[in-house]
């Protein structure tokens, strides 16, 4: 009996499968002298055949999940042949009319059910789901896997209660928060456990990803998308969160979302510097780090156009540049600017750190919140540094910490534009605040960072810290007050009334201290005793400031308390008053910041700088320096210094 065009046609499809692969041009010969009828076609190549082709595949063990693409890749070769096969004669026999053997080839694959041994994870049912193309289009059908309901789906990958990996971060910055506020050392139990159950959350979304390729619904947790584990990277870093592959696990999953979403045209180029700003605030220095700003530096400059170098005012060059060149991170302007912009919108934060405790408590409990009153701290300097003989720098009111965090990685090649003569390598480092949050974040990174033996960061108040200095086994070479939070404008006391009557009508910050004998930082018995511990190591005390008035302040102070001011190595000749407590000031005759005491370029590394400082630079705003020695210098020196002062 003649074979039917129709079985004839499904052959031919069968064998062009079976030998798409082959460039021998007497296989392609065959193949047509079959479609033409000039060969016959055995009985056992019939289509009637093809419906059983499809038998039973024992379950698939997968040992490296993460080495597959696809779940289609684990399936043995023949039988993703045999699969092929049926969908290709079902595809001939649905061109030709002949939809009842469509549909008898279709429920035998149907009925198939493909089961994945994932090792560690468990097994994956699959179903091959067909899709049809129309006939405009080509009439042919592809396949794929589809997971069935997987008990991986439904019960270890979803978060149970509050279980989320952003919410746990957050709760960890207000336990962080709510001792802070309570002057009361963080409860390491309950803080441990925090960071025990995000680690446990952080595997199930590393096994989402993982298993994303083999289970569609198990992709990135909603949790973390966007630039969502950017910002738990830097809660936990704000909480104090020292575990290296938290940070990683996070970065990481920040690098894929960026590869997810950062070539879409919803995703802005600032958004893209937001994710990689809070990475760099939160002192994650690693491979996977590096691999993320690789990728966000290909994103901004995908999305800015291939002139971009061709314009040198443009915003994003530098940070493409510094992305790529790893000159990015905490020390970098756009991580300082960021720090600077949270630390000074107190509203803002003051809110944000009150949600976080409030989140806190409401999980673990209330605490009577007490405001103000130091955590009293006892100094053991043998305990505290490896060898406590070395020269120590002191940075009073430290803050953030990314001044002493940047002095003590800084290399002689680095610190070659110092003006301040010290070996940075063969100091030990101290910071003291009193905000014990921040002083969290810094240690926090120090000993991430592996500065622990040699850089120290205290909560205590200035006083009591520097009390303890007098029995520092080495010399004091070096204190720093940089920045302190000033005190509101105080008219000189030269001013005439009617420049008075115009001072006043502009009301200043009520928040800050009422004047410099009012609860600011700088008092006469900080500085007296700031000059008996450096005058024993013959130390030196640079004073920063970016307020004028506070500036002159704290040198006239300094002198008081015995300090003598050394000769600028590029003095200030003129001074331009461009904030408006400048103008003021200048208005009420105050003595202006220039003369020799008072440097024009920084006298620190730059590596060293601090947010304000990186701020005031951006913003073409004046940093007023002025370096003191504790030890007395010549008469002829004094006079050179008071005549040109």
């Amino acid at each position: 009996m003649p074979h039917s065009r129709k079985s004839r046609a499904a052959v031919v499809v069968n064998l062009y499968i079976f030998l798409s692969m082959s460039l021998n041009y007497r296989c392609w010969a065959f193949v047509t002298k079959l479609g033409r009828g000039l060969i016959p076609i055995p009985q056992t190549w019939r289509l009637q055949r093809g419906s059983d082709k499809l038998h039973n595949i024992p379950a698939i063990h997968i040992q490296d999940a993460s080495s597959l693409t696809s779940p289609i890749d684990s399936i043995p070769v023949e039988e993703r042949i045999s699969i092929d096969e049926l969908v290709a004669m079902r595809s001939v026999a649905r061109w030709q009319g002949d939809f009842c053997q469509a549909d008898a080839i279709r429920d035998k694959i149907d009925a198939k059910v493909i089961c994945l041994e994932i090792q560690d994870y468990g097994e994956i049912e699959y179903r091959i789901e067909v899709t049809d193309v129309p006939r405009s289009a080509g009439g042919n059908s592809t396949w794929n896997l589809v997971p069935m309901n997987s008990p991986l789906l439904d019960n270890r990958l979803k978060p149970q209660g509050d279980e989320n990996l952003l919410r746990l971060a957050h709760a960890t910055l207000g336990l962080a928060v709510s001792a802070s506020e309570c002057s009361e050392d963080v409860d390491s139990t309950t803080f441990e456990d925090l960071l025990d159950r995000a680690e446990k959350r952080l595997d199930v979304i590393m096994r989402q990803k993982t298993l994303s390729s083999f289970l569609p619904g198990a992709a990135a947790a909603s949790e973390l998308h966007g630039r969502k584990s950017a910002d738990a990277t830097l809660w936990f870093a704000l909480g104090g969160a020292k575990r290296e592959a938290l940070y990683d696990g996070l970065v990481e999953i920040a690098k894929d979302e960026l590869l997810r979403f950062g070539m879409n045209s919803s995703c802005r180029c600032k958004d893209i510097l937001h994710i990689v700003e809070r990475v760099a605030q939160s002192g994650v220095i690693s491979e996977v780090s590096e691999q993320l700003y690789h990728v966000a530096a290909d994103c901004i400059e995908k999305k800015t156009g291939d002139d971009l170098f061709d314009e040198e005012d443009s915003q994003y060059t530098n940070a493409i540049r510094s992305l790529r060149d790893g000159s990015f991170g905490l020390h970098s302007e756009r991580a300082l600017l960021g720090l600077w912009r949270f630390s000074t919108r107190q509203r803002k934060q003051k809110a944000f750190f009150e949600h976080a405790a409030i989140h806190f408590e409401g999980q673990f409990g209330r605490k009577e919140r007490k405001i103000g009153g130091a955590i009293q701290k006892s100094y053991d300097w043998d305990a505290i540094f490896d060898d406590p003989h070395r020269p120590l720098v002191c940075d009073v009111g430290c803050g953030m910490g990314v001044s002493i965090l940047g002095l003590a990685t800084s290399k002689a090649s680095k610190a070659a534009s110092s003006v301040v003569d010290v070996d940075w390598e063969s100091c030990n480092f101290i910071g003291v605040d009193l905000s014990n949050l921040a002083i969290r974040y810094c240690q926090g990174i120090a000993d991430r960072w592996n500065l622990t033996g040699h850089v120290q960061f205290v909560s205590d108040s200035a006083e009591n810290c520097l009390d303890a200095l007098k029995f520092y086994p080495g010399p004091l070479t070096l204190a720093l007050i940089q920045f302190p939070t000033p005190y509101q404008f105080q008219p000189h006391e030269s001013a005439c009334e009617q420049d008075l009557a115009s001072v006043f009508k502009q009301k200043g910050n009520a928040q800050l201290p009422t004047s410099p004998k009012d609860n600011f930082m700088v008092s006469s018995e900080l500085l007296a005793c700031l000059h008996r511990v450096l005058n024993k190591g013959r130390g030196q005390l640079l004073l920063q400031s970016n307020c004028e008035d506070v500036a002159v302040f704290m040198k006239n102070a300094s002198i008081e308390a015995g300090f003598m001011p050394i000769a600028a190595t590029h003095p200030v000749t003129e001074l331009e008053a461009v904030t408006q407590r400048a103008q003021r000031w200048a208005a009420s005759g105050g003595e202006r910041a220039v003369g020799n005491v008072f440097s024009a370029v920084p006298l620190l590394p730059s590596v060293s700088r601090t947010e304000t400082e990186v701020a005031c630079t951006i913003d073409k705003k004046p940093c007023h320096r002025v370096l003191m020695s504790a030890i007395e210098i010549s008469n002829n020196e004094n006079a050179n210094l008071n005549s040109n002062n």
